[in-house]
């Protein structure tokens, strides 16, 4: 590696390690933005220049309270922006989602072992591996595995094209009255003799 004094340093691996960046398009956006280009929020999930406009995860920065770009702080802050956004759309008083101080970070080193670090607190091993993998696992599950409904439970989603869990629709239609069908268009006409 060259140094700018003209040295050089010898390596066998270079890492290069950035960090978060906000997108170029948002300095368009009228939007206020921190220092560092990511949308402002307040502790509501707000932007404190457009009251229709709200903002989490890695776009965006809560003025007063300045977290890392780290997953945790992104994932966690997706329920209170739900929440906040159909308080928003009812017109009734926002939640505060200030999130928490710190939060354990895990990063896999490719080799069967993580780092985990969280405050002054830092370990490695196989073990966090192995923690992190049941902690993304998880994760993962809730975006495909899904509790059984009932028919009289609320809906997950309460809007246009939800998709029916086949158990529920199942049931819906049994409940049904039968409903004689009508011949289709496109098929062909049938004489009697």
């Amino acid at each position: 590696m060259q140094l700018a004094d003209g040295g050089a340093i010898a390596f066998d691996e270079a890492l290069w390690v950035t960090e978060a960046a906000a997108a170029p398009w948002l300095a368009e956006t009228g939007l206020a933005l921190d220092a560092n280009g990511f949308v402002e929020t307040d502790e509501y999930l707000r932007s404190p220049s457009d009251a229709a406009v709200f903002a989490a995860g890695d776009i965006a920065a809560m003025c007063g309270h300045p977290r890392d770009k780290a997953g945790v702080y992104a994932v966690r802050a997706g329920p209170p922006l739900a929440e906040n956004l159909r308080r928003a759309l009812a017109d009734r008083p926002l939640k505060s989602a200030v999130p928490q101080r710190q939060a354990l970070a895990l990063i896999g080193t490719g080799d069967g072992r993580a780092v985990a670090s969280r405050g002054v607190f830092a370990a490695e091993g196989a073990w966090l591996w192995r923690l992190k993998q049941g902690i993304d696992r998880r994760w993962m599950r809730g975006y495909s595995e899904f509790a059984a409904m009932s028919v009289d439970d609320a809906m997950r989603c309460g809007g246009c094209a939800a998709k029916v869990p086949a158990e529920v629709l199942r049931q819906v239609m049994t409940r049904l009255a039968p409903v004689p069908a009508r011949p289709s268009r496109s098929a062909p006409a049938t004489t009697r003799r």
